[in-house]
């Protein structure tokens, strides 16, 4: 059997965790969060907070939910504004006016996935709630662009050269 040694025991510190015990206890400690705030461009009042902490299984669903058939062609496509706009919904941990929180009906943080955003923009669905809420396609795509530059996974966010298989709708 292996014998750890604590990295207090290589300093020739305190040997009474071993290091198992030691990175058992790391791993049980919460992450610090990781988030961005950024602005609208056409709501200057608003901003929204994003967690920065993006799991793969996100931009799966994201793209799945942004695929459609090209009714000429008869292949499936993917909507990159909607699957962008469905990842910054998923990400999404509140949206503030004038750097104040707003709370949804039942107090929690208002997301774009809160019901009362999908009632305030009159929309059925969270793609058109937030095509609605940015004003254009291109403000959808800078706070992807920005999330995904303050995230580790830019590149699958971007679109750049990322394994297919993480991004398969399947």
């Amino acid at each position: 059997m292996t014998d750890y040694t604590t990295f207090e025991a290589s300093l020739g510190g305190d040997t009474s965790m071993s290091l198992m015990d030691e990175l058992r206890a790391i791993v049980a400690e919460p992450l610090p969060d990781e988030t961005i705030e950024e602005g609208f461009r056409y709501r200057p009042d608003f901003s929204v907070v994003y967690d920065t902490r993006i799991d793969m299984k996100v931009l799966r669903r994201s793209n799945k939910q942004a695929t459609f058939t090209d009714p000429k062609t008869k292949t499936e496509e993917l909507d990159p504004v909607i699957s962008a706009g469905l990842t910054l919904a998923a990400q999404c941990r509140g949206i503030k006016r004038n750097g104040e929180l707003l709370h949804d009906s039942e107090d929690e943080p208002l997301t774009f996935r809160s019901r009362m955003f999908l009632e305030v923009t009159n929309a059925m669905d969270n793609a058109s709630a937030m095509k609605k809420w940015f004003g254009s396609d291109a403000e959808i795509l800078r706070h992807s662009r920005l999330l995904g530059d303050k995230s580790a996974i830019g590149e699958a966010l971007r679109g750049e050269a990322v394994d297919p298989t993480l991004l398969s709708t399947d």
